[in-house]
């Protein structure tokens, strides 16, 4: 049972990927705040982000490129992407031009173009 869930676990960090997110959503200016986590296969779940600057670091995992996007009804848009080694993180400055619709948020995710990966991502205003 014990080399089951090793395998188990070796599998989950090979295989699946994890983004922890942060939103500056508070009004402290000049801080990163935290979204949440979750694990992901290829794309990660939404972030939403009321502008200002975005971070996504990769926590666990091989080196490879990443690319973030803005999720849009009518087509997503292409922000730019990132080759990142373990513990390193993506910086995308001034994302405020990709907010939109009536929340007056941009919905960000990370779509990864090479192995699994753990990330974690920021948003700074």
């Amino acid at each position: 049972m014990k080399q089951v869930v090793a395998i188990l676990i070796a599998f989950a960090t090979i295989f699946f990927a994890s983004l922890s997110l942060i939103s500056a959503k508070s009004n402290v200016t000049g801080t990163w705040d935290y979204i949440g986590s979750s694990i992901f296969f290829n794309t990660t779940g939404i972030a939403e982000s009321t502008g200002g600057d975005f971070k996504y670091c990769l926590t666990a995992g091989p080196s490879g490129w990443y690319k973030l996007w803005e999720d849009d009804p009518v087509g997503d848009d292409f922000v730019g992407e990132r080759y990142l080694s373990h513990d390193e993180c993506a910086i995308f400055r001034n994302i405020g031009g990709y907010v939109d619709g009536s929340n007056n948020e941009a919905e960000f995710y990370v779509k990864k173009t090479s192995q699994y990966k753990r990330q974690s991502v920021y948003d700074f205003l």
